[in-house]
């Protein structure tokens, strides 16, 4: 899809120059405060418009042309951030004990917040399952191999979630 997009980007004439980043947020050339977590779905691009009167164009026709050509991805156009991370203009919170319930409530809200002509994009960032990973351990096996249970459990933590060491 980055190169899709870049192709099109290419074609516009108020762009002076842009940078992909896929996999992770752009390099830090200045200090946003928000840098983005590698995450393999996540792409950025940093788009340079020609002048400031291009930059204002481009705003509206990026918009469409996401919106257009890729309905199935989450995106945002703006210009770059300065000071405490700001994300999406508008960011809610909906919490209980309940997922059904969570869910019903934050589609509800959804739709409120939706009837109001400036808020577009309305977004859920946790509406997928979350993935799960299971492991079967042989118990045999690893006694077998002289490696206890801890020490298996510690390595596949490790695996996991990362290590400091």
């Amino acid at each position: 899809m980055a190169k899709e997009l870049e192709q099109a980007l290419a074609k516009d004439p108020d762009i002076d120059h842009w940078s992909t980043y896929v996999g992770r947020g752009a390099i830090r050339f200045y200090l946003p405060l928000n840098a983005q977590l590698a995450n393999p779905f996540f792409a950025q691009v940093v788009v340079v418009a020609k002048d400031l009167d291009a930059r204002l164009r481009l705003q509206d026709k990026l918009e469409k042309l996401l919106a257009d050509q890729f309905p199935d991805v989450v995106t945002r156009v703006s210009p770059l951030e300065l000071g405490p991370p700001v994300g999406w203009p508008l960011q809610w919170r909906v919490i209980g004990p309940d997922k059904e319930e969570v869910t019903r409530v934050a589609q509800k809200l959804a739709q409120v917040i939706a009837t109001d002509a400036d808020a577009l994009h309305i977004n859920f960032d946790w509406m997928e399952p979350a993935r799960q990973l299971r492991i079967r351990v042989d118990q045999d096996q690893v006694h077998q191999l002289g490696v206890s249970s801890a020490t298996l459990a510690a390595v596949m933590n490790a695996a996991v979630t990362g290590s400091t060491r």
